[in-house]
């Protein structure tokens, strides 16, 4: 609702942001898979549907593939579930790296889950999109490197249990991506009033 808005620019309303169910689950101990579609606006859109398989998995996190449709490794604010942000809204520089894409990649959690790392190839979702399919004929490629050296410090009585979720971390992606005229690939921004 726009407290101060007499020219009335945006619409006064009720939204559903998200309504989502998830089916996760584990085909034996080398397979994991997840499925969520979101009901929230006008249509259903699937946001995540893709396999972990995990043969070295057994290794202390070493290595899982994983591949079908989820969240690119760039963008660390995005990477937190909608309902573990710090704040009711995410911070505006989320709009500038995709949402969802179609993709293959490599990842893990070694050393206990002090370093993770992902790395994949992906169809070349644009900012804040949330792509079904490939829109051109070229790809993205995306990574990140994320480290958490004090994650398994103790947590009760130390004089570094402040340290513990202190980490740092490099992410990025390249890819040439052109659209059409017909399917332009550039997003549409949203401000948080959904103007």
């Amino acid at each position: 609702f726009f407290v101060d808005d007499p020219g009335q620019k945006n619409t006064d309303q009720f939204l559903f942001r998200r309504a989502r169910t998830i089916l996760e689950g584990s085909l034996t101990r080398f397979i994991d898979f997840k499925i969520m579609p979101d009901f929230a606006g006008s249509s259903v859109q699937l946001f995540d549907a893709y396999v972990d398989i995990k043969p070295f998995d057994t290794y202390r996190g070493w290595g899982k593939l994983r591949g079908g449709k989820f969240k690119t490794p760039v963008g660390c604010e995005r990477m937190e579930s909608a309902t573990a942000t710090a704040l009711v809204e995410r911070g505006a520089p989320t709009n500038l790296v995709p949402n969802r894409d179609i993709g293959i990649q490599v990842w893990g959690t070694p050393w206990s889950g002090t370093l993770l790392y992902e790395l994949g190839v992906f169809d070349g979702a644009p900012d804040l999109g949330n792509i079904n399919g490939n829109l051109g004929d070229d790809f993205t490629f995306g990574g990140r490197v994320f480290a958490q050296p004090f994650a398994t410090w103790p947590t009760e009585g130390s004089d570094l249990s402040p340290f513990r979720g202190l980490g740092i971390g490099v992410a990025g992606s390249w890819g040439d991506v052109e659209g059409s005229v017909s399917s332009t690939d550039l997003p549409a921004y949203r401000s948080f009033g959904q103007a």
